[in-house]
């Protein structure tokens, strides 16, 4: 009897560490529901004659970094490396140049595309 008792009360605690474990919540800081809307690919394809830039795209990544590429008519394509911080539909970008000095522009996503040096780019699916 002592044996089925003690059985019994160490199947209840493995239950209810358990129940524990399970139903714990890890967001601490509350924010692993909020999405960035500016993580992924967006491009500018020029459609105007006379334009210097063939296309342009940026891709943000998780972490802050991003890469922005430009390929202008007659020309290879022309890379930067750079960062951003966003807040909403917001974004400060920080793009190096090739000659060491950094490009800062705040954007704003509306209705899925923003525009940076007034070229408006819209995100890939």
């Amino acid at each position: 009897m002592k044996n089925k008792l003690f059985l019994f009360g160490m199947l209840v605690m493995v239950l209810a560490f358990g129940m524990m474990v399970v139903g714990c919540d890890n967001d601490d800081n509350g924010d692993f529901d909020i999405i960035n809307p500016f993580v992924g690919t967006w491009t500018f394809r020029s459609s105007e004659t006379g334009t210097r830039i063939t296309s342009a795209t940026f891709t943000f990544y998780a972490d802050g970094k991003l890469k922005y590429t430009i390929i202008y008519y007659g020309g290879g394509p022309d890379t930067r490396d750079g960062t951003y911080t966003y807040s909403g539909d917001s974004a400060r970008i920080d793009i190096k140049s090739g000659y060491g000095t950094i490009t800062t522009e705040t954007v704003t996503i509306i209705g899925g595309k923003f525009t940076y040096s007034n070229l408006l780019y819209t995100k890939q699916q």
